[in-house]
């Protein structure tokens, strides 16, 4: 038990220090010369992180990544094999899994892909190959197929969008339904 404190504490300190690091360190100038191309490497790395997001001062999403890195010049933090848990009225709404992530610092927008796997409170499932959470839209969009299950309803498609609860969702090309599914 004293372990597994020691290691929230450590994601804690660790995090805490990731974000004042971005928020108060000025952002470098981008190189002009755009057909030079070189292997951008992580400003800072982190194993066994969790960022969070709070908005009037509830929490309104967390990513957990057992490895990440952050790069300043692109403004973006990188994510390997990561979850999210998203809150709403302080109550866990929906969970993904995915390979990889990225989560862009300006837009807030979150980006998953590889076997994207998206748990509801309310029993649905839905799988994709990616998935793209639009903060300023408050939407979701999935591209790949898509897998969803509600009940025994499943539906298949090329596409998806839904707001952020999965209360409403758009299957999108080639849509199939089956009733009774398994």
């Amino acid at each position: 038990m004293k372990r597994k404190g020691f290691y929230w504490l450590l994601t804690l300190i660790l995090t805490s220090l990731l974000l004042v690091w971005v928020f108060h360190t000025p952002s470098t100038e981008k190189s002009s010369k755009k057909n030079m191309v070189k292997e951008q490497k992580a400003d800072l790395e982190f194993s066994q992180s969790k960022l969070t997001e709070w908005v009037d001062k509830q929490i309104n999403w967390e990513l957990l990544s057992q490895h990440l890195e952050m790069n300043k010049e692109k403004n973006i933090i990188t994510l390997k094999k990561c979850s999210a848990a998203f809150y709403k009225n302080k109550q866990k709404t929906l969970t993904m899994q995915s390979e990889k992530g990225v989560y862009h610092l300006d837009s807030k927008n979150i980006v998953l892909e590889g076997h994207v796997l998206v748990q509801s409170t309310q029993g649905q499932v839905l799988r994709v190959e990616k998935i793209q959470l639009q903060s300023a839209e408050k939407k979701i969009v999935g591209q790949g197929a898509v897998f969803f299950r509600q009940g025994n309803t499943i539906i298949t498609g090329n596409s998806f969008q839904s707001d952020l609860a999965m209360d409403n969702i758009e299957i999108l090309g080639n849509v199939k339904v089956t009733m009774g599914g398994k």
